[in-house]
């Protein structure tokens, strides 16, 4: 005869049934791939990113150092992946909430491990969707420079950081194609008071900020695509902005873009970089103004535009594969 399964078998079964009666979509089925998945998932990110000071510096970069190199998010994560902040607590369609694009290893070294991990998790099923939830703790108490831009530009949108309760991951046909930030909030958690000066970037005694926006940040040090794609960003972030192209995309997002895409940050702009291509070569960017054509009139000043975008995707490209990401 069998022995019973023990209480601590039994865990992962219970918190998908408790979520089920919290809810009005089912758990996913205990037979189903997706629970292992999701014990896989929380497995690597707890053990990555445990549960630190908020501002432990040297946790963080070992969480992100693990998260970068992880073989089972490296396999599972879409290219591009999206990220953003929960609409409300009954919307659990990834596409209904607010989210920016990112390549997934700048995603996981930049973003993700600004989160410890509790080590909590469950799944809930939404239609042909499976949403593996993590608690999470912030690291609020991080150097400026440690986050991947000013978050407390918005003063809503640096709380919601703050005190989220969960992640929630989104897989679709066995990979994770996005992430968002509980709308569920702990207001109990600390708030650090961070007022934003207007600056995007800046400098100080330690260089540009924020340092983990830059490729030196992203990549290994024996990368050799990365001084050369470095030049090939700036060159290009200099046109585009000829153009008001970093107007819209910068993260304060005036033009209300769902998804977003970042160019204003070297390793953010990674995400865009095939995308651009093709938009270029259809005219479609700058947007039309009213009673005007969208696109670049002056067919010399395109092409050069979509010289340096290929350049810096070729560029992007050679990069990612060098340190071994899927693409």
């Amino acid at each position: 005869m069998k022995n019973p399964p023990s209480p601590r078998d039994l865990l992962p079964l219970l918190s998908l049934l408790a979520l089920g009666c919290g809810s009005g979509d089912p758990p996913a089925p205990p037979g189903d791939p997706t629970m292992g998945l999701a014990e896989a998932l929380a497995k690597t990110l707890t053990e990555a990113c445990p549960m630190a000071a908020p501002d432990d510096e040297k946790a963080r970069q070992a969480c992100a150092d693990a998260l970068t190199t992880s073989p089972l998010l490296r396999e599972r994560m879409a290219d591009p992946f999206a990220w953003g902040g929960q609409k409300s607590g009954d919307t659990v369609e990834l596409e209904k909430s607010n989210r920016t694009e990112f390549n997934p290893r700048i995603y996981r070294r930049l973003y993700l491990s600004t989160f410890m991990f509790t080590g909590e998790h469950s799944v809930q099923a939404a239609g042909n969707t499976a949403i593996i939830r993590l608690g999470v703790r912030f690291r609020n108490q991080l150097d400026p420079g440690s986050f991947p831009y000013p978050f407390w530009h918005s003063s809503d949108k640096w709380t919601s950081y703050e005190t989220a309760r969960e992640i929630l991951f989104f897989l679709r046909e066995g990979k994770l194609v996005g992430a968002l930030r509980s709308a569920e909030r702990d207001p109990a958690r600390p708030h650090r008071d961070m007022k934003w000066d207007g600056r995007w970037t800046w400098e100080d005694s330690a260089g540009q900020q924020p340092r983990v926006t830059l490729y030196s940040y992203a990549f290994s040090p024996g990368n050799p695509y990365v001084a050369e794609l470095e030049t090939a960003y700036r060159t290009m972030e200099r046109e585009l902005r000829k153009e008001t192209c970093l107007s819209c995309h910068s993260p304060d997002n005036i033009a209300k873009m769902n998804p977003l895409e970042l160019f204003s940050y070297p390793n953010q702009a990674l995400s865009g970089r095939k995308e651009l291509v093709a938009i270029l070569n259809a005219n479609l960017m700058p947007p039309a103004e009213p009673g005007g054509k969208a696109g670049i009139p002056e067919i010399d000043r395109r092409t050069a535009l979509i010289e340096l975008a290929r350049k810096f995707q070729d560029l992007g490209d050679q990069a990612l594969a060098f340190e071994g990401e899927p693409h």
